[in-house]
């Protein structure tokens, strides 16, 4: 759960929205929307950063750049949770993204599954 990652604060509004949104919507947004979709942009971007920011520093890429820019990358970064063996990405499409494997690896396969490399 979100609130077990943040820091106390953070987890007190966070755990303050939640009860609110149970109480007087039935918790409409919890189960129809994302948790985060439905938060203030300030409180979404507080936990996008305390959630993110820690990751982005601990990668080589990221270490020389300064707090304001990975908080800034925090809060447009979008995490997901991706099952064993379930593709990211196809060969041949254009993306301008970045991954970022926090743990375990990928593969990087070709159209007949034949393995080019791991990462």
């Amino acid at each position: 759960m979100i609130t077990n990652k943040c820091q106390e604060p953070l987890r007190y509004r966070v755990e303050k929205f939640l009860s609110y949104e149970w109480d007087y919507n039935k918790a409409f947004s919890l189960t129809q929307e994302g948790i985060l979709n439905s938060m203030q942009q300030n409180l979404r971007d507080e936990v996008n950063i305390d959630m993110c920011a820690s990751l982005l520093k601990r990668i080589r890429l990221f270490q020389e750049v300064s707090n304001e820019l990975i908080d800034k990358l925090a809060t447009v970064a979008e995490m997901y949770m991706v099952p064993v063996q379930e593709i990211i990405v196809y060969t041949g499409s254009v993306h301008f993204s970045l991954y970022i494997i926090q743990d375990g690896y990928a593969k990087v396969r070709n159209f007949h599954y034949s393995n080019i490399s791991s990462t």
